[in-house]
This record gives structure tokens, C-alpha cells and sequence, in this order.
């Protein structure tokens, strides 16, 4: 088989239309039909087939490449979108039936939006209570969502918590007040009222809430599961109500060991908490949406957008599938190609259920058994020979990209991703580690990307996660405003692993963990040898630990010529009690402030030397070997010229910046 790269250079826009030999099917919505190119061939002969050229949606071109491949055609299919919205609400599936193994299968757009929103219309004024005027409209009372855009931006659902416990500014040392009180069951609560609802009875209003677990409220500061409420009961005393939560998501939530939940940060979802500006709620069993307008919107104004949900691929192409995306890829498939295609306003409801989401770290979750991560509006499944560049992932209530189960060479460049519940991209499995050549998740290359804004619902997610990965790039990014850490890549905590020859370079890394804490910019997890951290410019870390963090049994690193910028801590190793990083150098890296910690901090500096906090099952020859020189703390204003030059070339290629200066 040809190299990616010269399938791909076969394909591009123009040469498609040129050459008569590649195969190319063209779609245009109905109401776009003046924009479809003349072309007196509205269909081909492919063996004994006669398929169509042109058609309405993305789906109906779809099943022609599949005609034209079963029927014998293995060279350049190209799906070309014209420009505009492209309403998206059934999942574009894509198996090894599509694909070819000496041609390319390209999806390529012009400024092409797939969409999934389902646009709210004929808002009336409203008295939400005595005091709150707001706005209602009907939809259809089969639709749920999660997720409300109005104008473009992101609206917050109703919800109790002052901002510090919700995503806003967030200072660790100031706990979230409870928003109720009582004690904790196998089942819920019994408990007592400390959040009044004027005109409500006590706690009737909490049913069908959602409890979120955020900081304070949950062991593990880098998590922040949800469960909702089932019922409520009169309690064991007069004045006491028992709260039922649902099962199994409040099992799963409170047998989590140390990391178990204890009473909700935040309560959302009740038209009862519907009372600040920019918030909403669907009461969708009646078909009803309201919402409170911000300083200089009304009915006229608002344009409100809910994102909606694909259902989930159907056996024979997957037994189970524990989200919804846009476009799905089948194991199998192989040498496929995306450009210039937008995908926005997909929801995920799954949280919406009886298990809930209970995250233990990076938004993975425990579901059926196993962990499952966030699904991605594009999730692919044991592929091969992928790219994606010039595509936006913007406004989603999922991830962006997920790419698992031995997928192999996928390319992700030049792309977009802001606005996401999820990760920007998440790649590699978290149950493998001893992966064959042919199953290990690897060479995965996510290069010139802008990222922002991510885990704006799953706050434990990363901007881009890797988990049991090998000979992946993650570089040239710019990522900004992630909930949780910015880059977090490995899994299994010191466990045996087939992890080798990562890269985290030249990535300009602005406002990690802004809400969670507990992670770093650039964050790592066991053996991987042979890997680095280096050439990365990050700046203005908010939340702890460390802007560079190897966490427990991290190895194989080196980390250097990194240039870390404000922030509570640029160094964090993990240290001996705690599973100590071991064969590690760190060097060459300018930072400007004094913090380390774990074994980079000279309270424990030694514990990541001595063999006496190596577990049993981990042999003596794996401690130590960790070595910190050469790196300068910058005092003032003036950086130097080897830190400037390192600003300089960090971030998207051709996307230059310079703001040390």
C-alpha cells in the first residue's frame, strides 16, 4: 500500500474535480440546489451498478460509496460537500465497506457545517416567579438535551451553586457551602432542607435534579461525578426527608474508596432554581423550554439552539455503543480523509441516566463493567490511515475527536475545537496495556490545532488525553481555558505497559486547570520510555499542581527546554509514598517562580532515590535514576534570548507569538 501521505496528495480539492478517473459524488441540501455544480453525469456505471452522483445528504452519498466499493471500485472515492449548513441528525457511519485498501475514501467540505441543533422558535414572555421574568417556547416532547446555545454561546442550565462552586473563578481554599444537610445512605440522603425554594414545599422540587460532585464534595479534586435524583420521601424524623438517588450511579459514586462522594457542590436542572440571567431549563415530558434572557436580549433577539442526540450505532456494526456521534468509524476501516467540515450542537444524554457520570479520572467513567471515556462527535474504532485537517469541533456536548480500540496513523491538524463538554481529542485505550503490534493504539500525530474551552461539562476531561499509547506527536498546539489539565497522556499508574516514544513538544499551553486541581498542564502516567516533554511554552496555570507533572510511576521522560510562566508550582514529581517517577531528567527548562513539588521539592527529594518506597512487585533497578539540572529561574521582566526563541516557536505552525517581551 502506497504511503498516506501520497494517497493523500491525489485528493486534494482541485485535483478531484480534474481527474475523470477518481470517483466523486457531490451533496447539496434540496434548498442548495443552485449550488450544485453543471454536470450532465448525474450518475456512473461501476461494474454492473449505476449509481448516483448527487445527492440531498451526506447519508445518501455515503451508501453510494459503499455501492461503488462493493461493486468493485478500489481507487479515489471523494464525498464533496457544498458550502453551508448540512442538517446532521443521524450518525454517518463508515465501516471497511467504504473504504479501499489502494485508494483513498475523502470527505471533503467547503465551509461545510454538519448539524445537529434543533433551532427554538416562537418565544413568548413569561412570569418564571413573582420576581423572574423569562422566556418559554414549546418543542417536541420526545426531544432531551443537555446543552443550550443562545447566541452562540454556551447558557448555563439551572442550577443552586454561587460561581465559585460551578465553574467560575475557583480558589481551593474556599470550601462550597453544602446545599443540603443530613446524612449519607446506601440509597441517598436523609436529610434537611438548607436551600429553600420561595413557594415550594421542601425538596419536591428536587426530583429529577442532577447533584454534582464538584470540588469539596468528592474525594478526588480532579473529578466531578453526577448522579441525579429519583425520589424523594418523608424521613425517619419530622422535618427529615429521604432523598433516593438513582442507581446504579449512586452505588458507583459512593464505593469509590477514598474518592467517594459526599454532598453535592451544585444542584441542577429544576425550573425551582431557575433565577439568574443566562440560565434555562427543558421540562421536556410537557414539551416546554424557558429561559432567562442576559441585559439587552428578549424573544425577538434570541437565537437558542439544542443540541440533539444521534442514536447509538446498532448491532451488526456495534454491539455497544455507549454514545452518540456525527460521524462513526467501524473497525476495519482504512485511508480516509476529512477537510473542511464543521460538526456542532450534538448532545450526549447518557448522563441524564441511571448511571449518571461517575468520572475517576481524565472523564473516563465506570459503566457496565469497564471504563468507557467521553464519546467524540467523530470516535473511531481500530482504524487505520486517517486524516483530519482544516475541521472545526465547536459547541458540542461531547468531545471533539476519540480515536481507540488499535487505531493506528491518525492525523488530527489545522483544526478547531473550542466550546466542548469533553476532550478537544482523546486517543488510546485505558484497559490494554500490553498491546500486540497490530492492537497498540499509535501514531497518533495532533499537530497545529487551536484548542480551547474544553471540559465545560465533564470538567475532568483533558483539552487532549492519550492514554496506553506509542510513537504519538502531540505538538505545535495551542490549548487554552481547559477545565482540567491541558495534555494528559499515559495510564495504569506504574502497570506494565507497551507505552514508548511520546512526544509533547512546541505546544503554547495558556489557563490549565481551571476548575479541577490535581493535574498540570503537561501531565504524565507510567513507563514510557523514550519519550519527552520539550520546547513547550505554558503560562498561567490557575489550579495546582505542577504546570510540568509526572505523576505516579511516570518514566522515560525527558523534559527540557520547556518555558513554564506564572502558575502555583512549574514542577511536580511524584514522590516515593505516593509512587515514585523514576529515570527522569529535567533540564534546561525557564520558569519564573520558586514552587516544586513532590520529589522535586527538597522535603522529599530523596524518596524518589531510595529503593525503600518501591513496591514489592516493582524491582529496586526501577527507583531513582532522576536527575534535575540546569534549569534557570528568570527574576523580572527580561527573559532570556534561549526562552524567547523557545516563546517563538511554540503554538500552531505559521501562528507565531511572542508575549514574554
Amino acid at each position: 500500500m502506497a504511503p498516506l501521505t501520497l494517497l493523500l496528495a491525489s485528493i486534494t480539492a482541485t485535483a478531484i474535480e480534474a481527474a475523470g478517473r477518481d470517483l466523486v459524488f457531490h451533496v447539496c441540501p434540496k434548498t442548495d440546489a443552485l449550488k450544485r455544480p453543471v454536470d450532465s453525469r448525474h450518475s456512473v456505471t461501476v461494474g454492473a451498478a449505476t449509481i448516483r452522483t448527487e445527492h440531498d445528504t451526506v447519508i445518501e452519498a455515503v451508501a453510494a460509496v459503499k455501492m461503488a466499493r462493493s461493486s468493485g471500485y478500489e481507487g479515489n472515492v471523494t464525498v464533496m460537500l457544498c458550502k453551508g449548513v448540512h442538517t446532521h441528525t443521524t450518525p454517518l457511519i463508515i465501516t471497511a465497506k467504504h473504504t479501499s485498501a489502494s485508494g483513498v475514501t475523502a470527505f471533503v467540505g467547503r465551509s461545510s457545517t454538519l448539524d445537529a441543533g434543533y433551532v427554538v422558535t416562537g418565544w413568548q414572555s413569561t412570569k418564571i416567579t413573582p420576581t423572574i421574568t423569562g422566556l418559554i417556547a414549546n418543542i417536541p416532547a420526545n426531544l432531551s438535551s443537555r446543552q443550550l446555545w443562545v447566541n452562540g454561546v454556551r447558557a448555563q442550565r439551572a442550577h443552586a451553586a454561587p460561581i465559585e462552586c460551578s465553574g467560575g473563578v475557583v480558589n481551593p481554599s474556599i470550601p462550597c457551602p453544602p446545599l443540603i444537610g443530613g446524612t449519607q445512605t446506601t440509597e441517598g440522603y436523609t436529610a434537611v432542607p438548607t436551600k429553600p425554594i420561595d413557594g415550594q414545599p421542601p425538596f419536591t422540587w428536587l426530583i429529577g435534579t442532577e447533584f454534582v460532585f464538584g470540588r469539596g464534595a468528592s474525594g478526588a479534586s480532579w473529578t466531578e461525578p453526577r448522579c441525579r435524583v429519583h425520589s424523594i420521601g418523608a424521613g425517619p424524623r419530622m422535618g427529615t426527608f429521604n432523598i433516593t438517588m438513582e442507581q446504579p450511579c449512586w452505588k458507583f459514586a459512593t464505593t469509590k474508596g477514598s474518592q467517594s462522594v459526599k454532598f453535592p457542590s451544585d444542584i441542577e436542572n429544576s425550573l425551582a432554581l431557575l433565577n439568574k440571567p443566562g440560565e434555562w431549563f427543558a421540562d421536556f415530558d410537557q414539551g416546554k423550554i424557558y429561559y432567562v434572557p442576559l441585559p439587552g436580549q428578549d424573544a425577538a433577539s434570541i437565537s437558542a439552539v439544542l443540541g440533539t442526540e444521534a442514536p447509538p450505532v446498532p448491532p451488526p456494526d456495534l454491539s455497544a455503543d455507549f454514545g452518540t456521534a456525527a460521524i462513526r468509524v467501524l473497525p476495519g476501516a482504512q485511508n480516509l480523509l476529512f477537510s473542511g467540515i464543521t460538526v456542532t450542537h450534538i448532545t450526549w444524554n447518557q448522563p441524564s441516566g441511571p448511571g449518571g457520570f461517575v468520572d475517576l479520572q481524565s472523564g473516563f467513567f465506570a459503566t457496565g463493567g469497564a471504563l468507557h471515556g467521553v464519546p467524540g462527535a467523530m470516535w473511531m474504532t481500530g482504524v487505520k490511515n486517517v486524516v483530519i485537517t482544516d475541521c472545526s469541533f465547536v459547541h458540542l456536548g461531547l468531545s471533539g475527536i476519540v480515536a481507540d480500540g488499535g487505531s493506528q496513523n491518525i492525523n488530527v491538524t489545522l483544526s478547531t475545537f473550542t466550546d466542548l463538554s469533553g476532550s478537544a481529542v482523546s486517543v488510546g485505550n485505558v484497559s490494554d496495556p500490553i498491546a500486540t503490534p497490530t492492537t497498540q493504539d499509535q501514531d497518533f500525530f495532533i499537530d497545529s490545532n487551536q484548542i480551547s474551552f474544553t471540559g465545560q461539562e465533564y470538567r475532568g476531561c483533558a483539552g487532549v488525553f492519550a492514554g496506553y499509547v506509542a510513537f504519538t506527536s502531540i505538538v505545535h498546539n495551542a490549548i487554552s481555558d481547559t477545565s482540567n489539565g491541558a495534555v494528559c497522556i499515559g495510564w495504569g499508574w506504574g502497570a506494565n505497559n507497551t507505552m514508548q516514544q511520546n512526544s509533547v513538544s512546541y505546544n503554547h499551553i495558556t489557563r490549565s486547570n481551571t476548575v479541577l486541581y490535581d493535574c498540570g498542564s503537561i501531565y504524565t502516567l507510567s513507563a514510557q520510555p523514550n519519550s519527552e516533554v520539550a520546547y513547550n511554552y505554558i503560562e498561567n496555570q490557575e489550579l495546582l499542581y505542577g504546570s510540568l507533572y509526572h505523576d505516579a510511576r511516570s518514566s522515560g521522560f525527558h523534559t527540557h527546554h520547556n518555558v513554564v510562566v506564572g502558575g502555583p508550582m512549574w514542577l511536580y514529581l511524584q514522590w516515593g509514598q505516593l509512587g515514585a517517577v523514576n529515570h527522569i531528567t529535567v533540564e534546561d527548562n525557564y520558569h519564573n517562580q520558586t514552587v516544586t513539588g513532590g520529589c522535586a521539592s527538597p522535603a522529599h527529594a530523596d524518596t524518589c532515590q531510595a529503593t525503600g518506597f518501591c513496591p514489592t512487585k516493582y524491582p529496586p533497578s526501577t527507583c531513582g535514576a532522576v536527575l534535575i539540572q540546569n534549569n534557570v529561574q528568570v527574576n523580572g521582566s527580561v527573559w532570556p534570548a534561549a526562552a524567547l526563541a523557545i516563546e517563538a516557536g511554540a503554538g500552531p505552525r505559521g501562528n507565531r507569538h511572542n508575549t514574554l517581551k
